[in-house]
C-alpha cells in the first residue's frame, strides 16, 4: 500500500495504490481516488485479509505496471471493505522470482514490479544524483547472488542506502515490488518510487530457507561484501570498440530486418521545426505528453493531475551521410545539446527552430 503524492499538496494524496493479493496467490492493483482516500485509509492495513466488493475494472495502459494483471481496480462510492479473520486463508506477501526470470522478462519487454531475494556479495560506493524532478537524492549499486550462483544488480534509491549502509556482512536483501531495468545490455532490479519495500536481514521462513541451501551446498554464510568499482558512465568510443553499440551507415540501418541498437555519424540538414512542432507540455511524473488546458494537466499515462507542465524539445531531423539520408527524432536531452538552450528558453524567445537557425 502506498500514496501517490498530490502536484499541488506534496503531503497529501492525490491516490492511495494498493496491491491486492487472493488466496491463489494472483495479484492486482487497485486505486482509491483522492476524495475516498480519507474513508479508506483507516480501514485498510498491509498484510491484512479483508472482503471488499463493488469495483470500477479497468484495462491497463501505458506506464509502469504494477503486477502483470491485464486489468486494474478502483474503489467508487459503492465498494465496501470488511476485515477478514487472519486465518480466513494462507497469505505470503512475497512472490520471489529467480534471476534467471527476471532477465527472460526484459528480453520479452514484458515488465512489472516483481520481488526478489539474494545475498549482497559486493557493491559500490554510494552517489549523489539529481533525480529528474530536480531533488537531490541518493543511489546504491549493490550485487546479490542467490543459491545458484546466478548474480544480479539492484539499484536502492534514496532512504534506502542509508539503511543497506547500516548493515554489517553478511547481508541478505529482499526487494518488495521493484522494477526490473535494461542498462547497456545489463539487467538490474531498482527501486521503484513510492511502491518498493526493503528489508535487511529479515527472519522470514524464505530467508532462513535460503541460508541453510547455502549451507547444504557447501557456502559459508560469511561471505564478505567486496567492493566494486563503479562503472561510470561509458564513453562512445568504448560502446563502439565493445561491440555493444557498434558503428552503422545510414544504408546500413536502412536495410536491417531486425531492431538494433548503434551509433550513426552523419550531419542533420534539415530540421521539421515551425513555431510549435518542435516541442511538447510533459508530465513531471511520467514525462509523457500531456495536453493542459490553463496551465492544469491529467495525464493519461500515469494518471496524475499537475500545473504548468514542463516544455520538453521533439525534434525531428534529416541527417545524412556518405550513403544515404535517415529520419530521427531527436529528444529533450539531445535537443538541448544542439540547440545550447533548454526548450522553455527558446519558445520563451518566441523563435522557431529551424535547421539554419543552428548554423
Amino acid at each position: 500500500m502506498y500514496q501517490m503524492p498530490c502536484q499541488w499538496v506534496s503531503t497529501d494524496a492525490y491516490t492511495l495504490e494498493l496491491v491486492l493479493q487472493d488466496k491463489e496467490g494472483d495479484r492486482i492493483q487497485c486505486s482509491i481516488p483522492h476524495e475516498s482516500v480519507s474513508n479508506f485509509e483507516s480501514l485498510i492495513q498491509e498484510n491484512s485479509i479483508y472482503s471488499m466488493c463493488n469495483f470500477i475494472v479497468k484495462v491497463v495502459r501505458g506506464g509502469l505496471r504494477v503486477t502483470s494483471h491485464k486489468y486494474k481496480l478502483g474503489f467508487y462510492v459503492k465498494t465496501s471493505v470488511r476485515r477478514l479473520p487472519s486465518n480466513e486463508f494462507p497469505f505470503s506477501p512475497f512472490h520471489f522470482t529467480p534471476f534467471p526470470v527476471i532477465e527472460a522478462m526484459c528480453s520479452l519487454n514484458n515488465i512489472f514490479l516483481i520481488d526478489c531475494m539474494g545475498q549482497v556479495v559486493g557493491r559500490e560506493d554510494p552517489e549523489d544524483i539529481i533525480t529528474k524532478t530536480g531533488q537531490s537524492s541518493k543511489r546504491l549499486q549493490l550485487y546479490l547472488e542467490d543459491g545458484e550462483k546466478n548474480k544480479m544488480k539492484c539499484t536502492l534509491f534514496g532512504d534506502f542506502v542509508d539503511q543497506a549502509l547500516r548493515y554489517l556482512e553478511p547481508l541478505v536483501i529482499v526487494t518488495q515490488l521493484f522494477k526490473p531495468h535494461v542498462f547497456l545490455s545489463d539487467v538490474n532490479v531498482q527501486a521503484s518510487l513510492y511502491a518498493s519495500h526493503v528489508l535487511f536481514n529479515p527472519s522470514l521462513p524464505a530467508v532462513v530457507e535460503f541460508r541453510d541451501r547455502l549451507l547444504t551446498l557447501g557456502e559459508e554464510f560469511t561471505q564478505p561484501i567486496s567492493h566494486v568499482k563503479s562503472q561510470g558512465q561509458r564513453s562512445v568510443t568504448d560502446e563502439i570498440s565493445s561491440g555493444e553499440f557498434p558503428l552503422r551507415t545510414v544504408e546500413e540501418v536502412l536495410n536491417m530486418t531486425e531492431p538494433c541498437s548503434c551509433w550513426i555519424l552523419a550531419s542533420i540538414v534539415s530540421i521539421e521545426g515551425g513555431r510549435d512542432g518542435w516541442f511538447y507540455a510533459s508530465c513531471k511524473g511520467c514525462f509523457k505528453k500531456v495536453i493542459p488546458k490553463n496551465d492544469v494537466y491529467h495525464c493519461g499515462e500515469c494518471g496524475q493531475h499537475g500545473t504548468k507542465p514542463p516544455i520538453k524539445y521533439r525534434l525531428k531531423v534529416i541527417v545524412n551521410d556518405f550513403t544515404g539520408c535517415l529520419n530521427l527524432l531527436l529528444w529533450n536531452s539531445e535537443g538541448s545539446m544542439i540547440v545550447g538552450k533548454s526548450a522553455a528558453e527558446v519558445r520563451a524567445a518566441g523563435v522557431s527552430v529551424e535547421a539554419n537557425n543552428l548554423e
